[in-house]
């Protein structure tokens, strides 16, 4: 959207390409009367880096395992923080290995969460900055894959941007929704997600 002349062009995994609103976000969420979206709950320095940061193994097992096939799982409920009722027991599912978790977690405990989370403390002022691009498209060829389960796409705002993506962009190729998979769509369903990739590319290509 800002460098038409650098991208040929995009493939998006997961979440919806942005739609910028009327409103900054997070004044809309609180106008709607929603009041523990994880936007909302990350906004506050500190209290979700301490969170996630007091057992970082725990927090990627969970985070990793449960994903986000619950839409609940995108709201806090009272103190029981983003994570919830979080378990050593999990099970992971079978496309990550215990020896994957502990690369994750290794690399967690290093950086900390603080760079990502700012990202969502940024949100409003991404909305103000970006006012010239209002009803702006992106006119290159696109690609949209995500999994059927994956509440991004299904919860509050994500299927808003699924049913309205068309209108940020108009050359959509290919709307990919894999049956049965969730929000890590790209290790859940490597193959099927290289493919559709390779062959967008291919098709660019041309």
């Amino acid at each position: 959207m800002f460098r038409p002349d650098v991208f040929k062009a995009v493939a998006g995994l997961s979440v919806p390409p942005p739609f910028r609103g009327r409103g900054r976000p997070l004044d809309t969420l609180r106008e709607s009367g929603i009041s523990n979206f994880y936007w909302q709950y990350f906004q506050t320095p500190g209290v979700a880096e301490a969170e996630f940061e007091r057992d970082v193994g725990l927090t990627m097992r969970t985070l990793l395992g449960r994903g986000f096939s619950d839409p609940a799982s995108l709201f806090v409920e009272g103190d029981k923080g983003f994570l919830g009722d979080a378990g050593a027991d999990r099970p992971l599912p079978d496309w990550i290995s215990e020896a994957d978790l502990s690369y994750f977690t290794e690399a967690y405990r290093k950086s900390g969460f603080r760079g990502g989370l700012n990202w969502y403390r940024n949100i409003d002022r991404n909305w103000e900055l970006t006012a010239p691009w209002q009803g702006a498209q992106i006119h290159q060829p696109s690609l949209f894959i995500a999994g059927s389960k994956d509440s991004v796409i299904t919860g509050l705002i994500g299927a808003k941007g699924v049913a309205a993506m068309e209108r940020v962009l108009p050359n959509l190729t290919q709307k990919l929704i894999i049956e049965g998979a969730g929000h890590w769509i790209q290790q859940e369903r490597a193959d099927e997600v290289n493919a559709a990739l390779i062959g967008f590319l291919r098709q660019c290509a041309d």
